[in-house]
């Protein structure tokens, strides 16, 4: 209880500080989201499962004009910023050898690679510094969020006049859709499913059925799909024999053996699949109340 009643002070104080740069149209620096997320970011490890956003939802209710100033300026900060790497490479394990990945992430850890300022990664890199910073924004109940996102009057991807934030998805996907194309045909990965030398490359297929959605997407300016669409299921179906593909790769390493290079090209491989199925719902518009509880479960994992 002593620790909401700082924190709505806290948040009262920082309010009052930052009143002008808030309400300033030119105000683009990050300080005061910094000082923000501060105030809410755990101080003991303890404390990591029982974060509580109320302090501020109270306040910006309470407070309208501070809540047209704070959704305006959030608003500014994250306009068209660049996110298709988010999609494409974060989180992804790279090709590189065992001994460059270890001497890049013992370098990173001391001197952090930076993104392009227009990008929405270098926002959250400045933001979100701590290595644990994740575990506790993961617990924020989704309540709260969703009540967040009303208070402030935000507009999702499906309602925005503006395709910009689709066009970002389309292409981090594509080039994820590409990607896996590209090195599930060569040589020293694909001998190990013979299985799927007689048939057509699940691969080629998904690359082909993506690349007409684009086109269709972006040639009538649409926000969304919905589960009837044949283009969504048929994606779904090929995404699934791609799955397949890896998991018969993998069990067939008893009999061809597996070296890392191929090892690590299957998880990657892998991994890229799972970002391609969880970035594609983005585009899914959900009628069935049953299915939308599926797909957040899904988004959530």
């Amino acid at each position: 209880m002593r620790e909401k009643v700082n924190a709505s002070q806290e948040i009262k104080q920082l309010f009052e500080r930052f009143e002008a740069q808030l309400s300033d149209p030119a105000y683009i620096e990050l300080d005061f989201l910094a000082a923000l997320i501060d105030i809410f970011r755990p101080k003991r490890r303890s404390l990591y499962y029982q974060v509580d956003i109320a302090p501020l939802l109270i306040y910006l209710e309470a407070s309208p004009d501070v809540r047209f100033s704070f959704s305006s300026y959030v608003r500014r900060v994250i306009d068209h910023k660049d996110f298709d790497q988010l999609i494409s490479d974060t989180g992804i394990i790279s090709y590189a050898d065992f001994r460059y990945e270890i001497k890049k992430r013992i370098t990173e850890k001391y001197l952090p690679s930076q993104p392009p300022k227009s990008t929405l990664q270098y926002v959250l890199n400045q933001l979100f510094y701590h290595s644990q910073d994740a575990d506790w924004v993961a617990v924020i109940p989704n309540d709260q969020l969703q009540r967040l996102y009303l208070i402030c009057d935000f507009n999702s991807l499906y309602e925005s006049d503006v395709n910009f934030k689709i066009k970002e998805i389309l292409y981090g996907l594509e080039v994820l859709v590409q990607r896996i194309t590209g090195r599930a045909m060569e040589t020293d990965v694909n001998k190990m499913v013979p299985e799927f030398q007689n048939f057509d490359s699940p691969f080629i297929a998904i690359m082909r059925e993506f690349s007409e959605l684009n086109d269709r997407f972006l040639a009538g300016n649409l926000h969304f799909m919905t589960s009837d669409d044949l283009a969504y299921k048929q994606i779904l179906v090929l995404h699934k024999q791609c799955e397949n593909y890896i998991d018969t790769a993998f069990a067939n390493s008893h009999r061809f053996g597996i070296s890392i290079k191929v090892n690590q090209s299957l998880l990657r491989i892998r991994q890229q699949l799972e970002r391609i199925k969880a970035s594609f719902l983005f585009w899914l518009l959900i009628k069935s109340r049953k299915r939308l509880i599926k797909v957040l479960l899904l988004l959530r994992r």
